[in-house]
């Protein structure tokens, strides 16, 4: 099983569900490391494999060879540029699209020639999870439904949608597990990268609401989209459901059955989360104490903002206290 490890490095190595292959990554300035962070690389007993990072990328091109597969990637943080084949992809591009997926799978039926490239300065948080062998056999077989048994059958097949607050808190915990001894460690790690296929199957087998825009009117997504845009810009604000309904101009029930048809999720259970997101970004910048940033997320009172921060994230606040 990998470790997290901590690195600095022009040049690292690639496990993919075949085994480990050679990779070779350049940054462009001279002597200057391609990545610093840290990184989880694990093959899971149940035949997933899990490579997740916390890194600051310098601008670097990496090229490396990967097996068939399905992989899922959440991206938390930053945006992620790669090509497949000399197809280009890009998750989570917030510079260019505030509506930019930042869930995106992709099924790679062949052997596949990959180019990862870094963005300067940028700090990218990922959580990659991939399966292959008996996993792809049963989809093929259709046992995860036509719509992902055409998913399946197709090299370069790929989708991208908003991930939940749900999916979100998935990866979080990923990144950042609990102190548990080897095995409960383990267990946790893959209970988590399981719901996070789960929901991704989900989403591509058309058995979930959580692709964005599915199946729906384009005025419920319009709607749905100008709250989450008031939100997104009010976060320092103590919102109510009222308020946001009454600036987009509907019901409160109206924008309750918008929002949840088109993101997933409820008004009041995303507001929290992008709430509590601001509060662990506040806490790793060292800008706020854990008091502050309770306050921040709207909680009078530490101990539930501790209880919250830990159910949303896997670990206690001041564990990123500086």
């Amino acid at each position: 099983m990998g470790e997290r490890r901590t690195f600095r490095t022009g040049g690292i190595a690639s496990r993919t569900g075949g085994g480990l292959l050679p990779v070779s990554i350049a940054a462009t300035a001279a002597g200057e490391p391609a990545l610093e962070g840290s990184f989880i690389a694990r093959q899971l007993r149940s035949g997933i494999f899990l490579h997740a990072t916390d890194v600051r990328e310098h601008e670097f091109i990496s090229r490396f060879e990967v097996d068939p597969d399905i992989i899922v990637f959440v991206v938390l943080d930053g945006t992620l540029v790669f090509d497949v084949d000399d197809r280009p992809f890009r998750a989570a591009d917030r510079g260019h699209c505030s509506d930019a997926g930042d869930c995106i799978a992709l099924r790679r039926r062949e052997h596949a020639y990959v180019v990862r490239k870094g963005l300067a300065g940028q700090r990218i948080r990922k959580v990659a999870v991939s399966v292959s062998g008996d996993w792809l056999q049963d989809l093929a077989n259709g046992l995860g439904g036509p719509a992902l048994r055409q998913f399946t059958g197709a090299h370069l097949a790929h989708a991208g949608w908003r991930a939940t607050p749900r999916l979100r808190a998935l990866a979080e915990q990923v990144l950042n597990p609990p102190e548990l001894m080897p095995l409960l460690q383990d267990m946790y790690i893959e209970s988590r990268c399981i719901e996070i296929l789960g929901e991704a199957f989900a989403t591509l087998g058309g058995d979930a609401s959580v692709l964005l825009d599915a199946g729906q009117s384009t005025r419920d997504v319009l709607k749905a989209r100008a709250a989450r845009d008031y939100i997104e810009a009010h976060l320092d604000k103590a919102l109510t459901l009222s308020d946001i309904a009454r600036e987009v101009g509907v019901s409160v029930s109206s924008l309750q059955r918008s929002f949840r048809a088109v993101y997933g999720n409820t008004v009041v259970d995303y507001l929290r989360t992008r709430k509590l997101e601001g509060a662990r970004d506040a806490l790793e910048r060292g800008t706020m104490s854990i008091a502050e940033a309770a306050f921040l997320a709207g909680y009078t009172s530490p101990a539930n903002f501790t209880t919250a921060f830990r159910r949303a994230f896997g670990l206690l606040p001041r564990s990123l206290k500086r």
